[in-house]
């Protein structure tokens, strides 16, 4: 049985943020918007869905790094970095639908907020919340993990075996991938580069 090839390189995981929302908007050339004003809404909500995802790993990483060296926070914030990257991984590799995974973001995005926010608040001499915040970081990371395993589809199983035994690297695929896009829109080279 194939393992989902999880991210954990935050800069993969940005270049994948960045492939995934570049394909999104791309397709509002095979898209039927009824309004100028639908397209222009579906643009503003692919680019927000990134600044999300972005925002978070940023949010995540800068509270691991803030918390290093603390004996009572330090493997909180590790853990709550872990759950947050497989659910970043998870929105941009297992969920195909963008208005599903815009939702997802921003629960993700508030679910983060909500640990580190408690995690912040934590009292070093309070030994018992601690406890109780350490395992809920754990069981939320280890939610995700059976998530990834469990929802993966047959045909990502043998994609991701695929990868992880044939050495290929993310920045490889990306580029093949961008240089494929704009093989197909010539026309629209220059729509493309304005987004960059």
């Amino acid at each position: 049985m194939g393992v989902l090839a999880i991210l954990e390189d935050e800069t993969q995981l940005r270049k994948l943020a960045d492939l995934v929302c570049r394909k999104e908007q791309l397709a509002i050339h095979t898209i039927k918007f009824r309004s100028e004003n639908e397209r222009v809404k579906y643009l503003t909500d692919c680019q927000s869905t990134h600044n999300s995802l972005v925002g978070i790993l940023d949010a995540v990483r800068d509270t691991k790094n803030k918390f290093t060296g603390d004996n009572t926070k330090d493997s909180i914030a590790h853990e709550i970095y872990s759950y947050v990257v497989k659910g970043i991984n998870s929105a941009l590799q297992t969920i195909k639908n963008y208005s599903l995974r815009k939702d997802y973001a921003l629960k993700i995005k508030d679910h983060a907020g909500a640990l580190i926010t408690t995690l912040e608040g934590l009292e070093i001499s309070d030994v018992t919340n601690a406890a109780i915040l350490s395992k809920t970081a754990v069981y939320y990371r280890d939610a995700m993990d059976n998530y990834l395993q469990k929802y993966q589809s047959m045909h990502s199983k043998v994609f991701s075996r695929w990868i992880k035994n044939s050495g290929i690297k993310l920045k490889d695929l990306v580029i093949k991938y961008i240089s494929y896009l704009l093989y197909i829109m010539d026309e629209y080279v220059d729509i493309y580069c304005v987004m960059l």
